[in-house]
């Protein structure tokens, strides 16, 4: 099976530490990473397993936290269909605006704050034809 490993994020800062620390694992030749924009990504020929971490709204200033959650939930409905999400987010308001029902449910502990891993099976086509 052949695997691809892609990161991204909007912080250039961010992408910066990410390639130092694929340097010093010794992983620059199977991670892959970019500065960009998530609500501007996709595929819909092929399928992924996204991990996501967004913002929670606890140490990051985000304006509008739930305005960007319902985003990324268009943007993985229309984006990438087939593929499955897991997503880390410790805002229970902001996970209610992504719009999707999460297949599976796991608390978590980040630190001392309390988080959810959510697991979001994306379809492709009508969910009446989903197998």
């Amino acid at each position: 099976m052949q695997t691809s490993i892609y990161c991204s994020d909007i912080s250039s800062r961010n992408i910066r530490n990410t390639r130092a620390n694929i340097r010093e694992a010794g992983l620059e030749g199977d991670i892959r990473s970019s500065v960009a924009d998530f609500l501007n990504t996709g595929s819909k020929d092929t399928e992924y397993t996204i991990i996501m971490n967004p913002p929670y709204g606890e140490r990051m200033d985000v304006t509008d936290i739930e305005r960007l959650y319902s985003g990324v939930g268009e943007r993985l409905k229309h984006g990438f269909p087939g593929s499955t999400v897991w997503l880390l987010s410790s805002n229970n308001e902001a996970i209610k605006k992504i719009g999707l029902k999460p297949s599976e449910k796991y608390i978590l502990f980040n630190g001392k704050l309390e988080v959810k891993l959510l697991k979001y099976e994306l379809y492709k086509g009508s969910k009446k034809n989903r197998d």
